[in-house]
């Protein structure tokens, strides 16, 4: 055979083998529709690696490793390079309020407010561009100022006095009212409620409402619609994003909010991952925890949220002894411990976990021994005391009723 035909058919078939393996090599690459190179990425594996690129497919993570690697084995409709730039795992909130959240951004942001004429002025600007009947709003808090005492119905009564105003101070557990809205909630200084408490200043109500009295007024207030609600989750599902929070424990919902995030993940216009927590009324016992725990990828429903006591800040915390600044009072329980027992009961009976919001060293006292008469040591319920503010060191041991046997 002539050697130059020969050598020139060897160089054809190289070529063609060459162009083969390179189509071969593209064909075997997996499809994704974004490479991400060249980053910093925490990944919180078990050895807590670092990478510097990651394949993303359908909304989801496919792999990690080297730039290289992933080029390699991934083919890609969009491709970026962050050139060093950080990316970290969503952030989870493991006790908020993401609904509440979401109404509140339609109400006065009171957080940040230096004295009560501060918050005055904030609620007269919201005012000037408000339509509805009610001005609500929440964050003040009477520490953060110079006159560290709660503030009077008055000078809310000068900027409006033919418009009812509620404001929740920043822990919700305390709520400062003018005298429309007292007026329209039909309070007076013979006002009481279990769980509760009307502050009266010179015998008349002060316009201050501790825990469970400012229902009194707040259950007069019309309710968020529908199209309300779904606004305010979409608007706080965008906030918390920007921030990268994707997860969130949500406590204390009624039945026809879990519904409907539950009907808004389903369409796909909220992406937020929640753990919805039951508020414990008779009818989410009937509807959710008697039928068992709801578990999907962005939706958990398997807790109960009680309330035992209020909060510090309005002297709400129920407390062995009394307040040093308020002689004859200990706090209060929102919810009797009679009943805090029962929810209990019926949540251990359904699998269902409970988590107990309990502050003052009493109330914390008291759930502790509900949840030892009720679990066993080593357990994996997952049952929790949620801020165990204040604690009497001789109820330590009990906490052992709340840890799985690792």
């Amino acid at each position: 055979m002539n050697t130059y035909f020969y050598n020139k058919k060897m160089n054809y078939l190289a070529a063609a083998f060459a162009i083969l393996c390179i189509t071969g090599c593209q064909m075997k690459k997996e499809k994704a529709d974004l490479l991400v190179l060249d980053a910093t990425i925490y990944t919180v594996d078990k050895d807590f690696s670092k990478q510097e690129a990651m394949a993303i497919r359908d909304g989801k993570i496919l792999d990690t490793g080297s730039s290289a690697s992933m080029q390699e084995k991934y083919k890609a409709k969009k491709t970026i390079s962050l050139k060093g730039k950080f990316i970290y795992p969503g952030l989870n909130d493991a006790h908020a309020h993401f609904t509440g959240y979401g109404l509140s951004l339609n109400q006065v942001d009171l957080t940040g407010t230096r004295s009560a004429e501060d918050v005055v002025d904030r609620c007269m600007n919201f005012a000037e561009d408000f339509s509805g009947t009610w001005i609500t709003g929440r964050g003040w808090d009477q520490n953060d100022w110079e006159i560290k005492e709660f503030p009077g119905k008055e000078i809310l009564d000068a900027a409006f006095p033919g418009t009812p105003v509620l404001l929740r101070r920043v822990d919700g557990h305390a709520a400062w009212a003018n005298s429309k809205a007292l007026e329209i909630a039909g309070i007076t200084s013979e006002s009481s409620i279990e769980g509760g408490q009307v502050r009266l200043e010179n015998g008349e109500p002060s316009g201050i409402l501790i825990d469970n009295a400012i229902d009194l007024v707040s259950s007069h207030i019309p309710p968020a619609g529908k199209e309300e609600v779904e606004a305010g989750l979409l608007k706080a599902q965008e906030n918390c994003f920007a921030v990268g929070l994707t997860s969130i424990s949500d406590a204390g919902l009624p039945g026809a909010t879990v519904r409907l995030i539950q009907s808004m993940q389903e369409s796909g216009s909220l992406k937020m991952r929640l753990d919805a927590w039951l508020e414990p009324s008779e009818s989410n016992f009937l509807e959710f925890v008697e039928k068992g725990i709801i578990q999907t990828p962005s939706l958990r429903v398997g807790t109960v949220k009680l309330y035992a006591d209020g909060a510090l800040g309005s002297r709400g915390a129920k407390m062995i002894k009394d307040y040093s600044d308020d002689p004859g009072n200990s706090g209060l329980y929102l919810t009797p411990p009679a009943d805090l027992e029962k929810y209990c009961k019926r949540a251990l009976q359904n699998g269902y976990q409970v988590a107990t919001h309990c502050i003052g060293d009493e109330a914390n006292r008291r759930v502790l021994q509900i949840y030892a008469s009720m679990l066993e040591e080593g357990n994996d319920n997952r049952w929790r005391i949620e801020h165990t503010q204040v604690i009497n060191p001789e109820d330590y041991s009990y906490y052992r009723y709340l840890l799985p046997a690792w």
